[in-house]
């Protein structure tokens, strides 16, 4: 990625979760975290989907939207549990500007290609990563 550019806070400091903060549990699967249900909830519900651009903390997206132009565009559609950014490598903490501009970029190229072949596709390329993935947490 070359040089980065730490992203300015805008208000106090908001930390992510990080790989340090995880809880452990037995083995790589655990009994699904209570945010986990919720979210499937959600797509049940209709404000999510299964696919698309994944969700961050409302007082992050004032942080990015600030640095990254394109940030809103990728409100066009609703938030997934699975996206291009993910699949593509873009996610865990996001530590400078190139790091979040990299996710907007997936997560926009995703909405201006949408199909549903595309979908599949996202979806099976999630399942490796279901059993193991250095990044997530």
């Amino acid at each position: 990625m070359g040089a980065c550019t730490t992203v300015p806070t805008v208000g106090p400091r908001v930390g992510q979760a990080a790989s340090a903060q995880k809880p452990e549990i037995v083995g790589r699967r655990g009994p699904p975290t209570s945010a986990q249900i919720e979210a499937k909830l959600a797509v049940l519900k209709g404000e999510m989907s299964v696919v698309g651009p994944r969700p961050h903390a409302l007082s992050h997206d004032a942080q990015w939207a600030k640095s990254v132009s394109t940030y809103g565009e990728r409100f066009r559609v609703r938030p997934g549990l699975r996206g291009r950014a993910q699949v593509l490598g873009h996610r865990g903490e996001v530590t400078c500007v190139e790091a979040i501009a990299a996710r907007v970029a997936a997560d926009n190229t995703y909405i201006e290609t949408w199909s549903f072949a595309g979908d599949l596709m996202l979806i099976l390329r999630t399942v490796p990563l279901l059993f193991g993935d250095a990044q997530a947490f």
